[in-house]
């Protein structure tokens, strides 16, 4: 099943590569351009994420894509492995990037990654959970922890179904039922799914950092970011109000508490017991 799963993934993005030119909209990165307040916010979180590797040698960015955070990678590794499952898409990375002597590139799964026990100081995963079958995301972690030295971290990213439009949702929808409800699919457990290919799962917050407990992964710290779908209100003239003021909130620790877990996109930081 797995190698079916990997088969089709694999021919999705070789097509998704084939046909579609601009580098963001290949990886299917968001289209709403964030102000600079916010991207720095962002980056400096991460970089606080990865200046946390006891070692700085070698880092893999699993699932790398087109190469868009190989940049911020090599600010802080001396080496940085990309690997990605679809050739077609490495093929579209920057010329400047495939030939850095400081870059390795590597077609390859993460379901099986191509490298030895405990060689690696650091993994960097953004935004290829949501794409996986869900019963592969406990084997990815495994994987994650069997190729890490002893102290090695793994920076995960993830679309979070438990976001502040989720509990709206549900306090709205239950003041207006009054009754018991049944389940909407986006309420389904992520065991019971249909996968396919190309489509993006949003999946509890909870539900991934308790799989990468189970994979022997110890949680040093998380963050999330979006309380708000911004395309939908840009039509409102209200994205870069909300997106102030949701920076402000996060930088504000006695109120960032009450929304940490919130945002559509999360970030943890796991290291290797």
């Amino acid at each position: 099943m797995v190698n079916q799963n990997e088969q089709h993934l694999r021919q999705w993005w070789d097509n998704r590569a084939s046909t579609v030119e601009s580098l963001p909209d290949v990886v299917g990165a968001s289209n709403y351009p964030l102000d600079t307040g916010t991207k720095r916010y962002l980056y400096n979180k991460i970089n606080e994420f990865l200046e946390s590797a006891p070692c700085k040698h070698i880092c893999l960015d699993a699932g790398c894509g087109v190469g868009l955070y190989l940049p911020t990678l090599l600010n802080k590794f001396e080496k940085v492995i990309g690997l990605d499952l679809s050739f077609g898409v490495l093929q579209k990375m920057p010329a400047l990037l495939q030939e850095d002597d400081r870059v390795s590139l590597n077609v390859g799964s993460v379901f099986s990654l191509p490298f030895k026990e405990e060689c690696l100081d650091g993994i960097f995963f953004r935004s290829i959970f949501q794409c996986l079958p869900s019963d592969q995301v406990l084997p990815v972690f495994i994987e994650f922890y069997r190729v890490l030295k002893p102290g090695g971290i793994a920076v995960i990213h993830f679309k979070n179904r438990h976001h502040f439009l989720y509990h709206l949702g549900r306090i709205r929808r239950q003041l207006a039922l009054r009754k018991k409800r049944s389940i909407s699919d986006n309420e389904l457990p992520p065991e019971a799914e249909q996968f396919v290919p190309g489509e993006v799962y949003h999946r509890p917050w909870s539900w991934y950092l308790d799989h990468s407990q189970r994979a022997g992964f110890e949680i040093i710290s998380q963050f999330s970011w979006q309380l708000f779908f911004w395309n939908r209100l840009e039509r409102y003239g209200l994205s870069k109000t909300m997106e102030t003021m949701e920076r402000f909130t996060r930088q504000t620790k006695i109120l960032e508490r009450f929304i940490r877990h919130d945002g559509i996109n999360y970030y943890a930081l796991l290291q290797k017991e």
